[in-house]
């Protein structure tokens, strides 16, 4: 457990160092693709679609073909079973390669993700709380280009942790360049 931990705070440390490094700014000290935006989620391992959820990222050139993408979920019905009450939510950290050129929409990528899910029972008020992180592998399609920018990502998790099966979550939203 404690390899899988530190492995998950180094990786999270490095990609965090990422947007460190330095990207095209034009004459106006404006970005250049930076996009920030709002999403609609839902994980569906299983056989099944749950685990609703809405939030933000953004889309963070870092040098050449490489950016990062951080995004965060907050779920909508959650926990969706009577008698208990509390909240999750889902932080994916992602670095990726994106092809060059003006119509490159694809994206493909690899980082981690931390689920943090806490929950009381209503009727004795007893709560527990639990943060877990592990790896992810994510291939996204965004518009290129432009203003808006409708984009779509798919997450894969647990690539190379392999403590359970792998799950799928998809993000689907609208960025806006800046």
């Amino acid at each position: 457990m404690r390899r899988k931990t530190t492995f998950a705070v180094a990786a999270m440390a490095a990609l965090l160092a990422l947007p460190l490094v330095p990207t095209a700014a034009n004459a106006q000290g404006r970005l250049l693709g930076v996009s920030v935006g709002a999403h609609y989620g839902f994980e569906f391992s299983n056989d099944d679609i749950d685990q609703e959820r809405i939030g933000v990222q953004a889309v963070l050139p870092v040098v050449g073909l490489f950016e990062f993408t951080p995004a965060i979920g907050y779920f909508t019905n959650f926990p969706d079973i009577s008698g208990f009450s509390g909240n999750a939510w889902q932080v994916f950290l992602a670095a990726r390669v994106r092809p060059p050129g003006p119509a490159s929409f694809l994206s493909v990528g690899y980082g981690v993700t931390a689920l943090r899910v806490s929950a009381e029972e209503d009727a004795t008020g007893v709560s527990d709380s639990d943060t877990e992180w592990t790896d992810v592998g994510v291939i996204g399609v965004e518009f290129p280009g432009g203003l808006l920018r409708p984009f779509a990502d798919v997450y894969l998790v647990d690539i190379l942790d392999r403590e359970s099966s792998v799950g799928g979550v998809l993000l689907v939203g609208l960025n806006i360049g800046i």
